[in-house]
């Protein structure tokens, strides 16, 4: 792929200059006239000229980029229009007519900067149709949540964006028209803003992203957005039968602990069961002050610790885990299926969360519980089998590279295994005498301290998450001892203390990313998880890259399916396995010790024909 440096291109004038969001342009949808682009547009409707068009475009530095498709889904709606912008003029290629957008393929595959909006988009639907990824780009949806940091100042969409950085309010009502007739001169203007806009604002947004030094972060998710694209187009593969019947199985055991509460509550106030609604705070407080316990709130890190006492909680905290799991992961979660592909395709989002790390909807395959009975159901096709890989304790050892803590950083250089030592230093004993139920408890104590857990909440954290038991007294004394053994790690929390009562706040991950809190206090497990996670999402972002361009040559016999976490989940033809394996271990090890530099990256894993396999 042809490298350019994005942040040293020709400034682009707005002749008219920004303008703030007080002076914006007015437009009512109920008006007929709409903001008009400021450069002329042509409309191509015919073949001959896409020679002179490539040629123009060709010698530019930064093209603004927009597509109008018949629908969202890149597998039934096509793409009717390929918006182009250049400093000065935009076209419009009529693909819908001409079948071909001919050499000016060759101006997307290389050549200019391609600046868009929420490119994701683009390059889905640009690879499904035209088969191929487009290089270099500048994603403005992208820039400007990277330069937001977190804040949430606006809306990201490109007229929020626009009426940010440009001062122009742009009317969308022409978004959800009719782009299978003929093109109406609205909508054509429309389409042209869409690509003009991008162009415009990216001078001024290149300028933000160099000043806040945010030019690697930003060059990273711009490169990240081809192998993501990809991801969703790939999908993933879901054994029908299977899931109906953990669905079937969750309804009928819900249905007999809801019947079970009703009796409790009517034991418990007479009169009461027959109309108990589970799911009302009010009503479950009633029948637990009935019961002779009163509380304040019926949240399950609230109730938890008195579960053993009361019959009542054990049911009601199992009713809303089995609750949530029919209404996320019931019979609906199969309406996802694609009917052509016969494949779940989720929406990926790589800056869905204020760490940086991916987040994923419609459905989220993050939230599928870790249990062996849920993951198996998600299966390769016939003939391949997934290659799953994670990175070991990798929280811990950038944990451990931030607070430069002398013992984490030698035990992890010596092997040691971490989750062993803090056992051993808890419960007073040597490494290797380190009990299985010894070394599960270090977990939630390692976990949970490194951001910051009180003891009260680190006995609720280690219940829930692990299954482990302890007293409070037991968890003051472990989280003591904990912070006397790591005593950087210790340090390392009350310099956060120390700013969380600035003005202005702001951390960063290892890499360089952004996050702010200006107008509102941020929590201490915030400033603590913020560049540990952050510098995390940076390593597995890198790795993605190069694990999908590493993959190109495979083809369909190897793709990544999932990102969740710390793992990547590559579904490989059979034969093929041990050597994707290897390149798959390889790009993440080296993407993360792109920003990982004090500790070994380690990385595990291995092949299966399920999800659950690993």
């Amino acid at each position: 792929m042809k490298q350019l440096d994005l942040f040293k291109l020709p400034k682009v004038e707005n002749k008219k200059g920004k303008k703030g969001r007080r002076q914006a342009k007015k437009l009512s949808i109920e008006m007929p006239i709409m903001v008009r682009p400021e450069w002329p547009y042509e409309y191509i409707k015919n073949t001959d000229f896409l020679p002179s068009i490539a040629e123009d475009l060709s010698k530019q530095m930064a093209i603004g980029l927009d597509i109008e498709t018949y629908g969202l889904d890149p597998y039934v709606d096509e793409i009717r229009l390929v918006q182009l912008s250049r400093e000065g003029k935009t076209y419009l290629l009529d693909y819908g007519k001409m079948g071909t957008i001919g050499p000016v393929s060759e101006v997307l595959k290389d050549g200019p900067l391609k600046v868009g909006h929420s490119l994701q988009f683009e390059n889905k639907m640009i690879s499904k149709w035209f088969g191929y990824d487009f290089y270099p780009q500048f994603c403005t949806m992208t820039g400007a949540k990277l330069i937001n940091a977190g804040q949430k100042k606006f809306g990201f969409k490109l007229v929020d964006v626009v009426l940010e950085y440009l001062g122009v309010e742009l009317d969308k009502t022409e978004q959800t028209g009719d782009w299978s007739q003929e093109l109406t001169e609205r909508q054509l203007v429309y389409a042209a803003l869409d690509s003009e806009c991008p162009l415009k604002m990216h001078p001024d947004m290149m300028r933000k992203l160099n000043r806040m030094k945010l030019k690697d972060t930003a060059f990273l998710e711009f490169e990240l957005l081809p192998a993501v694209a990809a991801m969703e187009l790939a999908g993933i593969r879901v054994n029908e039968k299977k899931w109906q019947a953990l669905a079937d199985e969750n309804e009928i055991k819900r249905d007999n602990l809801f019947s079970q509460l009703q009796e409790m509550a009517e034991e418990a106030i007479p009169g009461r069961g027959y109309n108990f609604n589970p799911r009302s705070h009010i009503q479950v407080r009633e029948v637990l002050k009935a019961q002779g316990l009163e509380v304040t709130s019926t949240a399950v890190d609230n109730i938890k610790r008195f579960h053993k006492e009361y019959p009542f909680i054990e049911l009601l905290l199992e009713f809303r885990e089995l609750q949530n799991r029919v209404s996320t992961f019931g019979s609906a979660f199969l309406d996802h299926i694609h009917e052509i592909t016969g494949r779940i395709h989720p929406d990926f989002w790589p800056l869905g969360t204020d760490t940086g790390r991916y987040n994923c909807s419609n459905p989220n395959l993050n939230n599928i519980p870790n249990d062996p009975r849920w993951r198996e159901c998600f299966i390769p096709a016939e003939g391949f089998v997934y290659s799953i890989f994670d990175y070991s304790q990798i929280e811990l050892r950038i944990a451990a590279c931030i607070a430069n803590d002398s013992v984490m950083l030698r035990a992890y250089r010596e092997g040691i295994d971490l989750h062993r030592l803090t056992a051993a230093t808890i419960y007073g004993c040597k490494v290797t005498e380190v009990t299985p139920a010894q070394r599960q408890a270090s977990k939630a104590i390692n976990f949970g301290l490194i951001y910051g857990m009180s003891a009260e909440t680190l006995m609720v954290y280690a219940k829930n998450s692990y299954g482990v038991n302890m007293t409070i007294e037991e968890a003051k004394r472990y989280r003591t001892k904990f912070f006397q053994k790591y005593r950087g790690l210790k340090a390392w929390h009350s310099e956060a203390y120390r700013i969380v009562d600035r003005e202005v706040v702001q951390m960063r991950t290892i890499g360089g990313r952004l996050r702010k809190w200006a107008d509102n206090k941020p929590w201490i497990t915030h400033l603590l998880n913020t560049p540990v996670q952050g510098t995390a999402a940076d390593g597995m972002k890198a790795a993605h890259v190069l694990l999908y361009n590493a993959l190109k040559s495979f083809g369909y016999d190897a793709r990544i399916v999932n990102v969740i976490h710390d793992e990547f989940i590559v579904e490989v033809r059979e034969d093929l396995q041990e050597d994707v394996a290897e390149i798959q271990r390889g790009c993440m090890k080296k993407g993360m010790e792109v920003y990982v530099k004090d500790v070994p990256v380690v990385v595990e894993g291995g092949t299966g024909s399920s999800w659950a396999s690993k």
